[in-house]
């Protein structure tokens, strides 16, 4: 392997290595106890906003598609962007640049509203003016290689395999998300810390963090880390379960973990072998690498995929099959957003859940579809169509928001449906009625619509792109 392949595959979510398998519970004993929290539901299952932190929603809407440059996800190479030293016909890419095919930046990977460098430092978009995350006042946190941006609060994944977290604004801590055991807000924004098992054990050998373009980020006040040597699982923060005893901790138990904490697969039974996480508002999803979706924690709406509306404790397999030969599909990679669920298999997307928004995207009249459930979902896994009514198709990347969800097409176009976009797959315009093209990455990290603004995106000449407004961006040598 050569030295820039070894790189790329720091920041891919999917592990060079193989795995052994996921190590699953079945959760028998699940009660059929619907969310009381209404509150919670509403704004997911009716389409509307969850009314949380307005100033925040308006602007947190960046991320990946991708990882960086590289490899676009498990089970499929994305664009080929070739090794540095080559960049489309333009000139060769500096020290500090990377090439996303056809011109060079020097940005690696974005997420939410930070965005990783290759030098390894991590830069907040939104402070004014941008600033850099750091372990004490104007010493930068270096030696990222991939990170995890939430509602208030951004993690990063260090090269020795050790986690880092901090505070976006002085509001986060409240849930415990910095992963340092201390719970409260106040917090000193943009100021690392190490992410702890217990009071004196940091949290080590981590490969990967939670998908962090699918898995919503909007009110997302969780992280998890992916070990390297065998795909076991420890997340902290809160968990928005909204009441009832699904919970993301597996141990069913709802509440704050300000230490990482490890995930079961059934009692006293560690989760093990995956490779890829997701989170939503108040459940989960992982993949192993055999390519199986298994969910767990509140079922409002059907987000587990498990053709019922009661919780389960622990990872219970999704039935994800082709609609027309009734084959069993290996999935390739898995998003979650607020309440409802999708996988790319090859290059089609599959989603269930709660789909008031649209955010299913699998049929045009969702009004006769409402699968048993008081607002609109489907509780088994759908194929999304296009506008055509028929199958979504030459998907290369998927990425799920809170609301909505996209995919990024194999002619580097977008795809979109859900909030303000649709209930099938459609291409969105933006302001000027114009449409995102040469599109390598992209995420969402905002309630608002789609099409009102509520993106980012990293087109193939190296731009980072809000809208149609090309953004200035923080390089080495300018701090």
């Amino acid at each position: 392997m050569r030295g820039w392949e070894a790189s790329l595959c720091l920041v891919v979510l999917v592990a060079c290595g193989g795995d052994d398998g996921m190590t699953f519970g079945v959760d028998a004993g699940a009660d059929a106890s619907q969310d009381a929290a209404a509150g919670a539901d509403a704004g997911l299952d009716a389409g509307a906003d969850a009314g949380m932190d307005a100033g925040m929603d308006a602007g947190s809407d960046a991320g990946p598609d991708d990882a960086g440059p590289g490899d676009a996800g498990p089970g499929d190479a994305g664009p080929d962007l070739g090794p540095p030293e080559m960049c489309g016909a333009g000139p060769a890419c500096g020290t500090d640049e990377v090439c996303w095919g056809e011109g060079c930046s020097c940005v690696v990977e974005i997420d939410g509203d930070s965005y990783l460098r290759p030098d390894g430092r991590v830069v907040y978009a939104r402070a004014t003016p941008s600033a850099l995350a750091e372990t004490a006042p104007g010493v930068p946190l270096e030696n990222i290689t991939e990170i995890m941006d939430g509602w208030r609060h951004t993690c990063g994944l260090r090269d020795d395999g050790t986690v880092w977290c901090w505070a976006k604004n002085s509001s986060a801590g409240q849930f415990g998300e910095l992963g340092d055991g201390v719970v409260g807000t106040g917090r000193t924004p943009l100021r690392a810390v190490q992410v702890m098992i217990d009071a004196s054990t940091p949290l080590t050998g981590v490969a990967h963090l939670n998908n962090r373009y699918n898995s919503r980020c909007y009110i997302d006040i969780t992280t998890c880390a992916i070990q390297a040597s065998d795909g076991a699982v420890h997340c902290w923060g809160g968990d928005n379960s909204g009441g009832g005893t699904g919970s993301f901790y597996t141990q069913g138990s709802v509440g704050t973990r300000a230490f990482a904490t490890p995930l079961e697969a059934a009692v006293g039974m560690p989760l093990t072998g995956v490779t890829q996480i997701a989170l939503g508002l108040r459940h989960a999803c992982a993949l192993d690498a055999a390519g199986q979706v298994s969910c767990w924690g509140m079922n409002v709406g059907g987000p587990l995929g498990v053709g019922d509306q009661s919780e389960r404790r622990f990872p219970t397999a999704v039935d994800l099959r082709d609609p027309v030969s009734g084959d069993p599909l290996v999935a390739d990679e898995i998003g979650v957003g607020g309440d409802f669920s999708c996988a790319r298999s090859g290059d089609g997307v599959y989603c269930w859940g709660a789909t008031g928004t649209g955010s299913v995207g699998y049929t045009t009249d969702i009004a006769g579809e409402s699968d048993g459930c008081i607002n609109f979902c489907e509780l088994t896994p759908a194929q999304v169509i296009d506008t055509s009514a028929g199958a979504l198709r030459n998907v290369r990347r998927l990425e799920v928001n809170y609301l909505s969800a996209c995919a990024i097409l194999d002619d580097d176009t977008l795809r979109c449906w859900g909030q303000g976009v649709g209930n099938v797959a459609t291409e969105p315009t933006f302001p000027g009625g114009v449409a995102a093209t040469d599109v390598v990455a992209t995420t969402s990290c905002s309630s608002v619509e789609i099409d009102s603004g509520a993106i980012r995106y990293m087109q193939r000449d190296g731009t980072l792109v809000q809208n149609v407004t090309p953004l200035a961006l923080l390089c080495p040598g300018a701090m």
